[in-house]
């Protein structure tokens, strides 16, 4: 996800939905490690380090035990700042518009709202050119007939995501990734803020990502070299 959205340690992340916060985290330790590798002295990198912990990461979580623990998570693994937000994510993002430029997200799957409302009130409120790469059901983005596509609000935010953003890639995930949602089929789609259609989207068919599932232990790795050659193919 972190390379999807084209993140690097120069970014403004956000997850506005971020639960206990392991993108954040995941996102954190990668932005570090850029800094680590760079040909620079240590007070620079030492302050590269510090603007990430202080302004680089946000997150927006409506459930407070949810969002107690992606403080304590972020805390812990040493982001002093931890601008965890115990706030509706509808309410939160206009006072966090143009502070930043990449979204990482998991919307809820099937709750009040849509899951394309989340992606799409991100957009709005992320900088030019900004991007989200997010997870969501496989039918809110299908336009197969007898599928959550079909829903007027999902094809009402589609619309409003497509007319005014330009949705760069989708990636199709393996079945079963996702507990307890281990049924929903599911992929990644790549957005970017306020930009219009340039080139044709990229589609990447990853059922198949080298794992199988094993009763009682649970996914396991198999032929993880032939599904990365499968990952290269741009079609469904």
């Amino acid at each position: 996800m972190y390379k999807l959205a084209d993140c690097s340690y120069e970014s403004k992340i956000l997850d506005p939905t971020c639960g206990s916060g392991t993108f954040l985290v995941i996102s954190m330790f990668n932005m570090l490690k850029e800094i680590e590798g760079l040909n620079i002295n240590d007070e620079s990198k030492n302050n590269l380090k510090k603007a990430v912990l202080q302004e680089g990461l946000y997150g927006v979580e409506s459930d407070m035990f949810n969002a107690t623990l992606s403080d304590i998570n972020m805390m812990l693994h040493g982001d002093g700042s931890s601008h965890i937000f115990k706030d509706n994510c509808f309410n939160k993002l206009p006072e966090l518009k143009d502070v930043y430029n990449r979204a990482l997200m998991n919307p809820p799957f099937s709750q009040k709202d849509n899951e394309l409302k989340f992606i799409y009130e991100t957009l709005q409120n992320m900088e030019v050119g900004g991007i989200v790469s997010a997870i969501v059901p496989i039918s809110c983005i299908l336009s197969a007939k007898k599928t959550k596509s079909t829903v007027p609000e999902n094809l009402k935010y589609k619309r409003l995501i497509l007319e005014n953003h330009n949705l760069l890639q989708v990636i199709r995930l393996p079945k079963k990734l996702f507990h307890p949602n281990a049924s929903v089929q599911t992929a990644i789609i790549t957005i970017q803020a306020h930009t219009k259609y340039s080139q044709a989207t990229k589609r990447k068919n990853f059922l198949d990502d080298g794992y199988i599932e094993s009763r009682n232990i649970g996914r396991t790795e198999h032929h993880v070299d032939l599904a990365k050659k499968i990952f290269n193919q741009e079609k469904w």
